[in-house]
């Protein structure tokens, strides 16, 4: 391999949960997924480089809940339970959308440069994270007892 080997972007095909630096899917864990926002980032569980949310899509993701939330705000003041029955029952389907797009139409950014070396480095250092915790499990005594 040379050298300009080692600065190709290596881009792969748009998957809701596929990590941009290494292409393994599932790159995240859904719950992890739900909480991230665009400015926070998480690391892929297999390579072990930072990913994060695309902004574009994650910003109309949340644009409806958010105007949802200022159209029910005055809906509050008034007394008329009938008024406020019906923004809540408009409400429900953004409630339940929000975290099926997350989930399945907003994809993973790279947050650092993923370079192929830098790739299959953190690729390693994952997986001896994992043989050590591993073994650390193995080597530990299993304690008998009930839990009280």
């Amino acid at each position: 391999m040379s050298q300009s080997d080692d600065f190709k972007v290596k881009w792969h095909e748009s998957a809701p949960n596929r990590c941009p630096h290494c292409g393994t899917a599932p790159c995240l864990q859904l719950k992890r997924k739900l909480l991230m926002w665009p400015a926070t980032g998480a690391l892929c569980q297999t390579c072990g480089l930072k990913v994060t949310l695309s902004p574009g899509k994650a910003t109309i993701v949340v644009l409806p809940i958010f105007v949802l939330v200022l159209a029910i705000l005055p809906l509050m003041a008034i007394s008329s339970s009938v008024v406020f029955l019906i923004a809540l029952i408009l409400a429900m389907p953004c409630v339940v959308a929000f975290p099926l797009a997350v989930m399945f139409w907003v994809p993973l950014r790279p947050d650092e440069l993923s370079w192929p070396t830098k790739v299959r480095e953190s690729q390693e250092r994952v997986a001896a994270q994992r043989t050590g915790l591993d073994s650390e499990n193995k080597d530990r005594p299993q304690k008998e007892g009930k839990c009280v």
